[in-house]
C-alpha cells in the first residue's frame, strides 16, 4: 500500500513491476533514472504475485519477495514497496493493476510505467494491453538506447492506439534476476549486485542454493 500522507497530491507517478526475484540494483538503477528524468516524486515498487508470463518456473513465495522489495525501497526516499498485486493474489495483471491506480489516486495522477525494451515489443501480448497503452506512458529502459526497431514500434504503438511512449537516456544495467539466482547457486559472490538488505534476506532464507 501507499506510504504517503492522503493529502499529498502526486500529479506523476512511476511505476516498477516485476517478480523481482530478487530485486537488484539494475532495477533500483533504472527506477532512479525515470525519477530523475521524468521528475517523478513516487515511484512503486511492485512485485507480481503469480506471473502468467513464468508460468512453470520456480517462484520464490510471494511474502518473501515482497520483503526483499521493502528492504530495497528504503534505498531512495522516492521509492514504495506496493503490495497491491500481492493482496489481490492470483495471476497478476498489469490492466487490473493499472485499474487499481485509477481508483487509488487522483484522476489527474500521470502513471509512468517503466518498462524494458524487450516489453515494448511485446506488450501487445499482455493482457487488455490497450487500456495499460492509454492510461499509462510507457518508460522505456534500453540497453542499447532507442534503436530503429523500437523507434518503429513506438510510432506504431502511437499511431494505432494513442500510446504515450518516452525513452530513457539511461540504459538499462546488465544484471539480471536470472543472473543472480545462477550465480547464488554456484556459490559465487552477488554482494555488488543487489543492495546489502537484500543479500541479507537472500542469506537468511538460504534462497537460491542448490
Amino acid at each position: 500500500m501507499e506510504c504517503f500522507a492522503a493529502e499529498e497530491r502526486i500529479m506523476r507517478l512511476g511505476i516498477l513491476g516485476g517478480t523481482f526475484d530478487p530485486i537488484h540494483l539494475g532495477h533500483l538503477h533504472i527506477a532512479q533514472a525515470a525519477a530523475d528524468e521524468f521528475s517523478l516524486p513516487r515511484v512503486l515498487l511492485m512485485p507480481s504475485c503469480i506471473s502468467y508470463l513464468k508460468a512453470g518456473q520456480l517462484i520464490t513465495p510471494a511474502g518473501i519477495r515482497l520483503e526483499m522489495v521493502r528492504a530495497a525501497a528504503t534505498a531512495d526516499d522516492r521509492f514504495i514497496c506496493d503490495d497491491m498485486e500481492i493482496k489481490r493474489g492470483g495471476n497478476s495483471y498489469t490492466c487490473e493493476t493499472v485499474r487499481g491506480l485509477e481508483e487509488r489516486y487522483d484522476a489527474l495522477c500521470d502513471f509512468y510505467y517503466i518498462i524494458g525494451a524487450d516489453t515494448l515489443l511485446s506488450i501487445h501480448t499482455w493482457r487488455e494491453f490497450e487500456t495499460i497503452l492509454k492510461r499509462c506512458i510507457l518508460t522505456v529502459a534500453s540497453r542499447d538506447g532507442a534503436d530503429d526497431p523500437m523507434r518503429e514500434r513506438a510510432e506504431l504503438l502511437s499511431e494505432k492506439y494513442g500510446a504515450r511512449i518516452k525513452f530513457l537516456s539511461c540504459p538499462e544495467a546488465d544484471i539480471s534476476s536470472t543472473k543472480i539466482r545462477a550465480m547464488t547457486a554456484s556459490g559465487e559472490d552477488i554482494s555488488s549486485l543487489v543492495p546489502g538488505p537484500v543479500l541479507e534476506i537472500i542469506k537468511a532464507n538460504k534462497l537460491y542454493v542448490r
